[in-house]
């Protein structure tokens, strides 16, 4: 018994599942929602994905839909997306009555979003540090010892190294396989010849993007103008990652050198002029003295800070300490310290010397480079006090010196 086949009917089938598998995807438009890498919730603004936390924070809009609106659903781009205009003139009344969302801390209390100068002499550990902060910012981890970064996808253009030298190093810093939420760059365009493009599109295209560290500033910046003044060369060189860190709401670090000379201000050792820390949102110090390595910065969010740091070889990582002044303290100083503790009155270096079993000579030395850094408090001639007791009057000074003569 032979059967009829259904020519029309077969060949209507096939058209069918043919033009559905050429079939222009729907393009996602403003208010999408999908579920991220992490298993929170992404929406779809400004023409690319953000954590939902993100695009409310930002107050992000949608312009009104035109009347063609359904061919978005055959991929047409419609441009109806926008982001408001910011406000940039107000009376002092309405100033005071605006609400602002809180810093958005990329690292609490060291990097928020904008950006960031991390500064630091040559082989001193900087790019260590770097590596570091994105790994924990890809995964969601811990940087510093105990800052805990939230989630989301990091860049780090490594421009001094090769894959070989960052794979070892992140087999070194990570405790198990990153994930892509990690994205590396051992090569980038100058940022005047189609390296912004570049980062704009990495931000674009990211997860949740919170951060992009480059090292070194100078692989990225070009050359100064032969009549151009080096603040206005260094102010240039950095303002566009300012804007473009800002119009995103991203941390930018820009890893750069010290200068040789010494200053007084930690500041004021980035090499170059002050074009580089008044662009930038915060700087960062990474220096080495005698007595250790610190962690030193301001910025126009981050309170200042000065902080002791430890760097553990095992696992290539970067810890803080505590503070620089009380981390700093010797031993020996500590045991002056304690002897003075139990004084009420001040006393000379033999009774610290008694109390504490140290040498007179060490303790004389000791007590005058402690009362430089402000530990110890000289009242009178050769007499000493802990820092918290209330020194005595004028008068008992004089008692306490004529007794100790």
């Amino acid at each position: 018994m032979s059967v009829t086949r259904d020519y029309e009917a077969e060949f209507e089938q096939a058209a069918a599942a043919l033009e559905a598998k050429h079939r222009t995807p729907r393009r996602p438009v403003e208010g999408d929602t999908s579920t991220d890498t992490i298993g929170g919730t992404s929406v779809f603004w400004q023409g690319r994905w953000l954590s939902s936390e993100v695009a409310r924070s930002r107050g992000w809009v949608r312009r009104p839909a035109p009347a063609n609106d359904h061919l978005a659903e055959w991929g047409v781009d419609l441009d109806g997306l926008e982001r408001p205009a910011r406000p940039s003139r107000f009376s002092a009344a309405e100033l005071w009555d605006m609400e602002f969302p809180p810093v958005a801390w990329v690292v609490p209390d060291y990097i928020a979003a904008g950006l960031t100068l991390l500064v630091g002499a040559p082989k001193l550990g900087k790019s260590w540090l770097a590596l570091d902060l994105c790994r924990a910012v890809a995964e969601g981890g811990y940087v510093l010892g105990d800052r805990h970064c939230s989630q989301g996808s990091a860049l780090y253009a490594a421009l001094e190294d090769n894959p070989r030298r960052l794979k070892d190093r992140l087999r070194k810093v990570c405790a198990r396989k990153p994930s892509d939420a990690l994205t590396i760059w051992t090569e980038m365009r100058m940022l005047d010849d189609g390296g912004l493009t570049d980062l704009r599109r990495w931000i674009e295209t990211a997860s949740n993007p919170r951060l992009i560290v480059i090292d070194v500033l100078n692989k990225v910046r070009s050359a100064q103008g032969r009549t151009e003044a080096p603040y206005a060369y260094d102010y240039r060189s950095v303002t566009p990652l300012k804007e473009l860190a800002d119009e995103f709401g991203v941390a930018i670090v820009v890893v750069h050198h010290t200068r040789k000379a010494d200053a007084g201000d930690k500041l004021e050792k980035v090499s170059g002029t002050n074009g580089l820390t008044g662009a930038a949102d915060t700087t960062i110090i990474l220096d080495r003295d005698g007595e250790g390595v610190t962690l030193s910065g301001r910025g126009r969010d981050v309170a200042e800070f000065d902080t002791a740091m430890e760097f553990d070889r095992d696992t290539c990582r970067w810890s803080v300490l505590g503070d620089a002044k009380e981390v700093r303290v010797s031993d020996e100083r500590k045991a002056i310290l304690e002897a003075l503790a139990g004084e009420t009155e001040p006393v000379g270096p033999n009774v610290i010397a008694d109390v504490s079993g140290l040498t007179s000579a060490n303790v004389r030395f000791l007590l005058h480079q402690m009362v430089k850094a402000g530990q110890v408090q000289k009242v009178g001639r050769g007499k000493y006090l802990h820092p918290d007791i209330s020194p005595p009057n004028i008068a008992n000074i004089a008692n306490i010196e004529e007794a100790g003569s």
